[in-house]
């Protein structure tokens, strides 16, 4: 651990090289300077702007005197003249180094790619057989532009004869690394069994685990009885880790013993595997440990967390985890007449009171205690006397092999929650809900966790961070600083110039050392490091745990985040002095109170009533603040105006009446998919034989272009709307590939205003069953009818909302977190709106529009995430078959294919369901050209 207490001083040669930005850095600051350049100069030629109307409507006002001879001017550029042309400057140059950047960028994607063909063009250059090295090539990319040809290849093999096997295996691998783990499954059911153990056995296993853990635990136990079967040590150990993952801990256990009983198996195994499968057998024989009796007679267990787990890559190697601990430990350490047992933690903390400040010391209780190591992560790998009383704080965000959350703690851990924080949703199953509930109030580190807590009915309040009480641990000055210049920097990187003034020593938090350390030797590292902290002038640092201990200590602290919208931050940011020693006080006293409660041996129900009735008040506050939200302001247009302007210049083709049964369909472009819009509206026409009303949504398309694509459908009512005029305020947080037009559909029951039901469809789709069907359907009373969304990263509705609040600044996004959770339970499954069904009746009496359009202008949500969140659970399922994604869904059977991602059938890359693409497209041509050649 010493990397992490050593500080490195860089001399002049790297203080100059670390002062000269590369040159991607410099592009990329340039920009931002340039785009600050432009926000001023738009500002003061509107100011300029204002106040040449209001002198002229002065002058305008006041008659000219008589008689009087007219002024003589001199005719020279006025200042909003001179604005302008700087900004005209300004603009271009802004554009240039813009140019400038995307080149650069293109170049570097050209550049990776090349590099990632010319690897498996070396892989079976090597030896390789072509299937293994397609394989390891699907396994190896992870930029986004690589997997989008790796995925391209993966669909490619499938949808020929000779290569289906291994193109399905590799979508599936792609399916796996979106976390889509059931379509995976469906996709290597397709597949021999031969051909998975011999290409894909960890992914294989991995996929068997979950779908049929007995089945597959059963074959996999004959494989590791038969000499391991094909499956090397490396796939045994990789296998092994899917079974902790799956809390499998048998055949864990069983392949472990496997292993460690070959020294060839492993010697075959790389450093790090052979570390963590050690690991991996030692947690495990603690967690086999028999459960020890109730402590001695007397004596009083207090857990002190740890931060260890089954899986050692996961484990803690942060320093501000035991810094939080320490924290802890100096509210315990105040009760000076403790006296602790002779393990190593209790010597360390009877060595530790003496440096408790006078003034904070407790004299007046007296008890045994038995420190009791819990580790956070995975408390079920240690055996605990009961009870053992436990302040839980800190991050509950680590799932052991990135599968499964230790939680709630083993049995005989009685836990005080403070300083609790949690935003992984996974981790509050039904199991952890109820668990928090019966601890409950849980007091939080910040207010997100207030938030999802609060949401699952579990009382709740903002208590703030442990470690703004690790001051009391550090009494008397700080020793002198080596150098008034210097400036500690912790995991801080500096803009150019920022601290040129000074001299900078580097810290870091980050070790993997720790990993390995055990408790003692944590404390002991943060501890040091903190002491390091003290002899600096000033402390610059990105990590909250540095920040608000280094504050608690009194240093001058300059905290720069990230992102300072995180969801870690909310109430822990921009603290005066009163509120921050507020919140330091919260903290005290209420673990004051608690721990006295518990040292004079009270029973769990009375120690649990005393801590809610401690923290009663505080659940008010929070509810209150959670209560509390700015009015949503309105659209930045008139849309009752806007909408009457669009449907008076729409232009109609094809113009007659609505007919019975008709079926009403919206699409919303601009011109770069003008080309794609016959291939959809071919598909339709081709299944339905009823009526069709179709309305056109678009942005840079001549009614003219849509007018000749109404000849070629001539039974089909058009009326196209443009929205060219159309300007939303503030910038748009699209999604890649996602253009503004995608957002004018918000505006559907407005402009609509004449149609009831209306089944809107994305433009990279083909239609193969009847959408009068999907017009037709029962929505019950609901809104809107669409498809859930079986992409992890946007399941629920957290998701969608959290990543718009992400994107804000700190204030509006603390304001949006609070105000969607008020309106209502965020776990609701999200939907794709590539294919929705929509009752525009209900919809305009919800008033959608008004309350939609202010959440893509100042909450940087999309039209997507806007029309989850006004449904919310309000929706009616549709299924699969509607709105089959190649990606993500088996297309078999579907009745509507949709291209959602980054690979289209036009762009030139190919993807399942292309062809089908491809043949509407034809039959479109050959319906033109025959209306072509009869005039």
């Amino acid at each position: 651990m010493a990397d992490v207490l050593r500080g490195d001083v860089p001399n002049d040669d790297h203080r100059r090289r670390a002062r000269e930005p590369s040159p991607a850095a410099a592009r990329v600051s340039r920009l931002k300077l340039l785009q600050k350049r432009l926000e001023a100069a738009r500002g003061a030629l509107a100011r300029e702007r204002l106040l040449t109307a209001e002198l002229k409507a002065r002058a305008d006002a006041t008659p000219a005197p008589i008689n009087e001879p007219p002024a003589i001017r001199v005719k020279r550029p006025s200042r909003a003249s001179l604005l302008r042309k700087r900004l005209d400057q300004v603009t271009e140059t802004l554009h240039r180094v813009r140019e400038e950047h995307s080149a650069t960028a293109r170049k570097l994607d050209e550049a990776r790619l090349d590099a990632q063909h010319a690897a498996l063009v070396r892989l079976i250059a090597q030896g390789q057989s072509f299937e293994a090295a397609v394989v390891r090539y699907t396994e190896t990319g992870t930029d986004a532009k690589e997997r989008k040809v790796a995925r391209a290849l993966a669909h490619s093999l499938a949808a020929h004869e000779g290569t289906a096997s291994l193109g399905r295996i590799c979508i599936a691998l792609h399916a796996l690394k979106d976390g889509i783990e059931d379509h995976a499954w469906a996709l290597f059911q397709q597949v021999s069994s031969e051909m998975l153990w011999r290409l894909v056995p960890v992914h294989w296993a991995g996929c068997w685990l979950k779908a049929d853990p007995d089945a597959a635990a059963a074959d996999l136990q004959r494989r590791l009885e038969d000499d391991f079967g094909v499956m090397t040590p490396t796939h045994w150990w990789g296998v092994a880790k899917r079974a902790g993952g799956l809390q499998a801990f048998g055949l864990l256990r069983r392949i472990i013993e496997a292993l460690t009983a070959r020294r060839d198996a492993l010697a075959s195994l790389d450093e790090a595997d052979a570390q963590a499968l050690e690991w991996a057998r030692i947690a495990l024989a603690g967690r086999d440990a028999p459960n020890p009796a109730k402590t001695q007679r007397g004596a009083i267990s207090i857990g002190i967390l740890d931060y260890k787990m089954l899986d050692l890559e996961r484990a803690s190697s942060n320093a501000g985890d035991y810094v939080q601990t320490l924290a802890m430990l100096s509210n315990l350490l105040r009760f000076q007449a403790i006296r602790y047992d002779e393990s190593d933690l209790g010597r360390y903390l009877e060595a530790m009171k003496p440096r408790i400040a006078p003034e904070r010391r407790i004299g007046d209780v007296e008890a045994t205690v038995r420190p009791v190591i819990v580790d956070r992560d995975f408390s079920s790998g240690r055996t605990y006397p009961c009870p053992t009383w436990t302040i839980a704080f800190g991050w509950y965000m680590h799932p052991n092999f990135r599968k499964f959350f230790d939680f709630p703690f083993a049995d005989g851990i009685l836990p005080i929650f403070v300083s609790f924080h949690v935003n992984n949703r996974a981790m509050l199953g039904d199991d952890a809900v109820a668990y928090l509930a019966r601890h409950a109030p849980i007091g939080c580190r910040d207010w997100t966790t207030v938030y999802l807590l609060r949401e699952r009915g579990i009382p709740a309040f903002f208590s703030g961070c442990l470690t703004t009480t690790i001051g009391q641990l550090f009494a008397g000055p700080p020793a002198p600083h080596a150098t008034d210049g210097d400036i500690a920097l912790v995991d801080y990187r500096p803009e150019p110039g920022e601290f040129d003034d000074r001299r900078p020593v580097k810290f870091t938090h980050a070790d993997p050392d720790i990993r390995a350390a055990d408790i003692v030797q944590g404390l002991q590292a943060a501890d040091d490091l903190l002491q390091r902290y003290r002899t600096y002038g000033v402390v610059a640092t990105s990590r909250l745990h540095c920040y608000l201990p280094s504050t608690a200590l009194g240093l001058d602290v300059r905290f720069r985040p990230g992102r300072r919208s995180d969801i870690r931050f909310e109430g822990l940011i921009d603290l005066e002095a009163d509120a921050f020693a507020t919140m330091r006080r919260g903290i005290e006293d209420k673990v004051e109170t608690i721990l006295r409660t518990i040292l004079a041996g009270a029973a769990p129900e009375d120690v649990h009533a005393h801590w809610r009735r401690i923290c009663a008040a505080d659940v008010a506050a929070a509810d209150d603040y959670c209560a509390r939200f700015r009015p949503l302001p309105a659209p930045s247009f008139d849309v009752a105006a806007i909408t009457a302007d669009l449907r008076a210049k729409a232009s109609t083709f094809n113009d007659r009446a609505p007919e019975p049964g008709e079926i009403d369909i919206a699409m919303a472009l601009d011109r770069n998919l003008l080309g794609e819009i016959a291939v959809v509206i071919e598909s339709i026409t081709t299944h339905t034989s009823r009526p069709l009303g179709i309305s056109i949504l678009c942005r840079g398309i001549e009614a003219a272009d849509l007018e000749d694509l109404a000849r070629d459908y001539p039974r089909v009512r058009f009326r196209v709307f443009g929205f060219d005029t159309v300007t939303y305020a503030n910038s748009l947080r699209l999604p890649p590939g996602v253009t503004v037009s995608t957002i004018d559909r918000l505006l559907l029951p407005n402009i609509l205003s004449d149609v009831s039901r209306l089944v809107y469809l994305d433009i990279d789709i083909v239609v193969l069953g009847d959408v009068g069907e999907l017009f037709d359907m029962d929505l019950r009373g609901f809104a809107l009818a669409g498809k859930s969304s079986n992409y992890p990263v946007w399941m629920y509705g957290h998701s969608m909302v959290y990543s718009a609040a992400g994107a804000l600044p700190a204030e509006k996004a603390w304001d949006l977190r609070r105000r969607m959770h008020a309106a209502g339970d965020l776990r609701f499954r999200s939907f794709n709106a590539g294919v929705l069904v929509l009752d525009l009746d209900r919809m305009r009496r919800d008033d959608f529009a008004q309350q939609a359009i202010p959440l893509v202008e100042d909450y940087a949500m999309n039209d997507q995430d806007a029309l989850n969140v006004y449904a919310r659970r309000d929706r009616e399922e549709l299924g699969v078959e509607w709105n089959a994604v190649p990606n993500q869904d088996a297309i078999e059977g579907a009745k509507i294919v949709h291209f959602a991602g980054s690979i289209k059938p036009w762009d030139g890359l190919y993807v399942s369901g292309q062809d089908l693409h491809g043949a509407y497209r034809a039959q479109w041509q050959a319906r033109r050209a025959a209306r072509m050649a009869a005039g």
